[in-house]
């Protein structure tokens, strides 16, 4: 099910990030209107608990629920920062990807987040939404999905809660995929025999 990782439209970024000032804006409230425009964004509403299935795409990371896609100020709004060597001044065009990760204040890390501009305008970095990302088992991370998968779960515990037709063996690896009811999202474990479930993928096909 899905699709491929074509790393192939990463296109480059272009443009300049443009500074916005509003003379008007009473100094108190200068957080609420920011807070409110990008909540307007994407409309993304974080949900206080599991879904109850995994097509939901619903999850738990360091005691903080999301669900996939995940805009990237939300990451930042739960003390995630995006790494000095990714950031840049430059605006993400309309459509356009960017490579980069991202870290806690315990310096634990989301490997090959890959974020992308889906609105009609240039963005910066942090107005964009993950379009993939890993969650890896050697960071320990506090991290769990519905129907009780987490990196503590047997490749048979994997298989029952999957549908037949998305468990695939790669290599050495048993892959098990769960996919929202649009097929345009999904959530793949990468078990290892000798390792367990080795991380989570997510990943936006789009």
């Amino acid at each position: 099910c899905g699709g491929n990782d074509n790393t192939d439209n990463n296109d480059v970024i272009t443009g300049q990030e443009a500074g916005v000032a509003e003379d008007e804006v009473v100094e108190d409230f200068e957080n609420e209107v920011e807070d409110e425009a990008e909540t307007d964004l994407y409309g993304y509403v974080a949900p206080t608990e599991l879904g109850v299935k995994l097509a939901s795409l619903t999850f738990q990371l360091e005691g903080v629920y999301y669900q996939f896609p995940v805009p990237v100020y939300e990451f930042i709004k739960n003390g995630w920062q995006i790494p000095e060597v990714y950031k840049t001044d430059d605006l993400i065009s309309a459509g356009e990807y960017y490579d980069m990760a991202l870290e806690n204040e315990e310096g634990k890390i989301l490997y090959e987040v890959r974020i992308k501009n889906t609105t009609e305008e240039p963005q910066t970095l942090e107005n964009c939404m993950v379009n993939r990302m890993l969650v890896v088992a050697d960071q320990k991370f506090d991290f769990a999905l519905p129907e009780g998968i987490d990196f503590d779960s047997t490749v048979d515990e994997l298989k029952a809660v999957t549908a037949q037709g998305s468990i695939q063996q790669n290599g050495n690896y048993t892959t098990c995929v769960w996919d929202n009811e649009a097929w345009t999202d999904s959530i793949t474990a990468w078990y290892h025999p000798e390792i367990g479930v080795e991380y989570f993928e997510m990943m936006g096909w789009y």
